[in-house]
């Protein structure tokens, strides 16, 4: 049966072969619908029941294609529609290529339990629930739907009831509130031949319309992880593109102008010297493309432990711009006694460890370098030093299966402080052997 030619159809679903910009689909849906439900990068979902007036199903589909399948070309991604006359129904559709329900096979069960393929207790019922019925010889839906619903609930529970009852349309499903994502968006026209290149006009138009962002967003009780900012000048035969784009996902997400400026610049600024602008800036525009959640209200007047802790997440953020990502981390403490063991890295800047003791260690700490230590003298790569001062901190020693003749697994080190007569204060140890060995040096 063609499903165009059925009564009741009430919803199209439009599946996505590929995973696709399922939020961008469903903006352009929103011609034909209000009532739009999104499976996240896999499916749209439509509200056609209230279109019968307007259009035919055999219209809507025919409309509908013209419209998408120019832009899914564009984006390299094929789809499937199907109409149905509930969600479930329009999904099974669309998903299996197929508009007769009772011919699929028991995977269409996962669709009609669970739509939005949010629910992870879910599958694993399924799954056991398909592998039981198959083991039976039950392998259609419509083989399925012949079995008695109170065997179902007695071996299987309520979701082989659930699944039954999706099937027969006798439950209505509550559709997930959707809306377009709101575009936070700032655009200044800047006074023909006033600018021409510098970064510093750009700079201070930039502020202005961070500014303007960050006092929405904060209204709105959000922050800015994402953003683009795009520079437009006039174009000529050295000047061949109109614009100059620039992503910004930020390590942790800001809510104030210093901050994000801080880290704008970095990259604005190595732009221009590596490509300088030689023709006249037309406009800056800067658009908010991803929020988080985040805080509004009065500073704390105790304390000012919030404004430190955007001073940081800034300064992070920065720092991994100017670096790059993965050369900024925290440090983790480890339970070892060598100090060049005792750390290592926490590449999770976002939800660092706790730090609940700091040990006494140097400023400046690398892997022991061996060095020579004799009457008052400190030589170190051939080259001497004297020894005005020298203090013992610590004796560290191995258990009884470390190797001490092994610099690297030893424990059997006496730790001490060297001051020289130039005012440098060094760390030092001496292991079994009697070795001494450079680790560090104190600020």
């Amino acid at each position: 049966m063609n499903s165009l030619t059925e009564k009741n159809l009430n919803v199209a679903c439009l599946w996505l072969n590929e995973p696709g910009p399922t939020e961008k689909l469903a903006e352009l849906c929103l011609r034909f619908s209000p009532q739009i439900a999104v499976r996240k990068n896999e499916a749209v979902f439509v509200e056609i029941g209230k279109m019968r007036l307007l259009y035919s199903p055999e219209e809507f589909v025919k409309i509908f294609q013209q419209l998408l399948n120019p832009w899914l070309k564009r984006i390299e991604v094929s789809a499937r529609l199907g109409l149905g006359r509930d969600l479930t129904d329009a999904l099974a559709r669309a998903r299996h290529g197929s508009q007769i329900i009772d011919s699929l096979t028991l995977d269409a069960l996962y669709d009609f339990t669970d739509p939005f393929n949010n629910d992870p207790v879910v599958k694993p019922y399924i799954q056991k629930m398909i592998t039981a019925f198959q083991d039976l010889g039950v392998h259609k839906i419509s083989q399925f739907k012949n079995i008695p619903a109170n065997q179902l609930v007695s071996r299987f529970g309520p979701i082989a009831l659930l699944s039954r009852q999706r099937l027969e349309h006798s439950v209505l499903l509550t559709w997930p509130y959707w809306k377009p994502a709101e575009i936070i968006r700032e655009k200044t026209e800047l006074p023909y031949f006033e600018f021409y290149g510098e970064l510093e006009p750009v700079l201070f138009e930039l502020k202005k319309q961070l500014d303007q962002i960050f006092q929405r967003l904060w209204i709105r009780e959000r922050r800015a992880q994402k953003m683009r900012l795009r520079i437009f000048f006039e174009t000529n035969s050295r000047q061949l593109k109109p614009f100059r784009e620039f992503q910004f996902e930020f390590l942790l997400p800001q809510a104030y102008t210093k901050g994000a400026l801080a880290i704008i610049r970095e990259r604005l600024s190595k732009d221009f010297t590596d490509h300088p602008v030689t023709t006249p800036l037309q406009g800056i525009e800067t658009v908010v493309i991803e929020t988080t959640p985040g805080v509004s209200g009065q500073k704390n007047f105790f304390h000012r432990h919030e404004e430190v802790a955007e001073a940081k997440y800034a300064l992070l953020a920065q720092l991994t711009e100017i670096h790059g990502e993965g050369s900024v981390y925290h440090a983790e403490l480890v339970e070892d006694h060598r100090p060049e063991k005792s750390w290592k890295k926490c590449s999770n800047i976002k939800n660092p460890p706790p730090i609940l003791r700091f040990p006494i260690r140097p400023t400046h700490l690398f892997s022991p370098e061996p060095v020579t230590l004799k009457n008052s003298i400190f030589c170190y790569q051939g080259e001497p030093f004297k020894i005005i001062k020298k203090s013992s901190i610590e004796r560290i020693n191995g258990a009884w299966f470390e190797d001490p003749s092994n610099l690297q697994d030893s424990y059997d080190r006496d730790y001490f402080t060297l001051e020289l007569e130039d005012g440098r204060t060094l760390f030092d140890f001496r292991n079994r052997k009697g070795q001494y060995f450079l680790q560090g040096a104190f600020a």
